[in-house]
């Protein structure tokens, strides 16, 4: 293997590490937070109230701040999530850095049995 392809997947690798080191923090300490809890309350409280009223607003710029608020709402009801989501990602892409003859021949068996 080149030397700068042998220093970009180490790079790539590094970069995955950290990654899903720090998905790992994120999730574990949203999950175990009491303080995080009642946000998420507060949140779905503040999302019910824009389900709830959107139909009573007819001024065009209020309810594209309805829209707005409601984007940034659910994305954070659902960061936790996300962040699962992107440490499994990473993990994949990790395991395939490392692995990547099982990893090939896995997709070149699945590959075969699907002609």
């Amino acid at each position: 293997m080149p030397k700068h392809k042998s220093n970009r997947v180490a790079s790539r690798k590094d970069e995955l590490i950290v990654k899903i080191s720090e998905c790992e923090r994120v999730v574990r300490e949203f999950e175990n937070s009491e303080s995080w809890k009642i946000v998420l309350r507060d949140i779905g409280q503040m999302r019910q109230k824009i389900d709830d009223n959107w139909a009573m607003v007819f001024e065009d710029k209020k309810l594209d701040e309805m829209r707005v608020t409601k984007f940034a709402v659910m994305y954070l009801l659902n960061i936790i999530n996300s962040y699962k989501s992107d440490m499994e990602l990473a993990k994949k892409e990790l395991h395939a850095i490392d692995n990547p003859n099982t990893v090939l021949n896995k997709y070149y068996d699945t590959e075969s049995n699907n002609e």
